[in-house]
């Protein structure tokens, strides 16, 4: 009795000793056929799929139109954000960047509301992905901002010289930035672009004759645009300035149709002092050079990083 129970402790040891040996069907293994025929890219090592970057790409792809998607400068542009995303997203995660659970849970249950939802389904049709998928996409986005924040740093340091330089080259934007009143017709056809001058030449009213003739938005309000960034505008507006306050431009035609303009007034420019303007552009330029950094840092990432693309013509043979 003694002996038997010796054996089977000695059996237990034997099989516990066996199991500490990977077994041949535990050993690790390569990827198979399905996942190597499903790799967009390997970068790093890490092998990435065509479903992931299907998924990254699915929002530019839905608000842009099948020529746009198929140009090759697009298509480029689109493969190499994918490629610094997921760069990113590795050195994040090896920085130990993680979500905060807490606030992501707030953010998830703000779709459970019925506006919510709406939103999401819709969403969901126009991107071609499910819930987890949209999830999954924005834990990465989160990640790697948390990451970039960490890259960009609060070391920044802005001299006086630097400031001033800036203020130079901000102020010659201001200058070009002209601001005026003006109304506006415009219209598809000349002859009704004739008429309306032909009554505006009459002393009829320039918003009498705009609500009658103009098929610009501000038909409701005379054509009148208040005051304008002309800069903001096509460069037909710009016609406008070369008018005298109260003066009414003639006919000109451009791609848009056949307009004319009434200058209403040009508010006097007052110099901007470097002073007035010093806080504003220290937050501006600082905000530029963090930009900087983090743009530096994820060339040179991109330049060390080991991207690889599969050969699909290999996949399925055994020799």
């Amino acid at each position: 009795m003694k002996k038997a129970k010796n054996i089977l402790i000695i059996l237990m040891i034997s099989l516990f000793v066996f199991s500490c040996f990977p077994k041949k069907d535990q050993e690790p293994t390569g990827p198979t056929q399905e996942e190597i025929a499903n790799t967009f890219v390997l970068i790093n090592g890490e092998r990435i799929s065509k479903d992931q970057y299907k998924e990254f790409i699915s929002y530019s792809n839905s608000v842009m139109d099948t020529e746009t998607r198929s140009n090759a400068a697009v298509v480029e542009a689109l493969k190499k954000d994918f490629l610094e995303h997921r760069m990113l997203l590795q050195k994040a995660r090896e920085a130990g960047i993680q979500v905060d659970e807490v606030k992501f849970k707030e953010i998830v249950e703000s779709f459970q509301t019925i506006k919510g939802q709406k939103m999401l389904s819709e969403f969901e049709q126009q991107l071609n992905l499910d819930f987890d998928a949209l999830q999954d996409l924005l834990r990465q986005r989160i990640i790697i901002g948390k990451f970039l924040e960490r890259i960009a740093g609060t070391d920044i340091t802005i001299n006086e010289e630097e400031l001033k330089a800036f203020y130079e080259q901000k102020k010659t934007e201001l200058e070009a930035d002209v601001t005026a009143h003006i109304q506006h017709i415009v219209s598809y056809e000349e002859k009704a672009a004739q008429n309306a001058l032909s009554l505006i030449k009459q002393g009829i009213p320039f918003s009498e004759v705009a609500e009658k003739f103009t098929v610009a938005p501000e038909k409701e309000n005379g054509g009148d645009l208040g005051f304008i960034k002309v800069n903001d505008y096509p460069e037909i507006f710009k016609e406008a300035l070369t008018l005298k306050k109260g003066q009414v431009s003639g006919i000109v035609k451009s791609e848009y149709g056949y307009h004319i303009f009434k200058l209403i007034e040009v508010p006097k420019k007052t110099g901007i002092s470097f002073d007035t303007l010093k806080r504003k552009l220290y937050a501006e330029l600082y905000g530029l050079k963090q930009e900087n950094k983090v743009r530096e840092y994820i060339d040179d990432l991109y330049e060390k990083s080991e991207i690889t693309y599969p050969d699909h013509s290999a996949v399925g043979n055994s020799n």
